[in-house]
């Protein structure tokens, strides 16, 4: 295998990458299951589908990227938070980054390669 292919799509430990796109699949899977069931109204999108299933894919990476830029700017701090408001800063950040991670992810794969080398 190339060694660019193996330092960034193979860099992820496959534990945090099967994780993350779990998260990434069931909030893509639930917004499939509405789009499906209004595809009378709308029509067949079938480039916003293409976009749905790239970002779903490049989600670990585009994760990695933002959990690495979050933690440079963190530090090795502890914070103390409630709960809830973590889920929910969770479930916003996965929100973004799920938009935006055909966009996010080649600079997670850079850092990946980098990091691997």
């Amino acid at each position: 295998m190339h060694p660019i292919i193996s330092r960034t799509f193979f860099g992820l430990q496959p534990a945090y990458y099967i994780r993350q796109f779990i998260y990434a699949l069931i909030p893509t899977a639930i917004i499939f299951n509405f789009m499906f069931a209004k595809k009378g109204e709308f029509g067949i999108l079938w480039p916003l589908y293409a976009l749905m299933i790239g970002n779903v894919v490049l989600y670990p990476y585009a994760r990695y990227f933002v959990s690495s830029v979050f933690g440079l700017l963190r530090g090795d701090g502890t914070y103390y938070v409630n709960v809830m408001a973590l889920v929910l800063w969770n479930l916003l950040v996965l929100s973004i980054v799920l938009g935006i991670a055909v966009f996010v992810a080649p600079f997670g794969l850079i850092v990946l390669y980098f990091q691997n080398k």
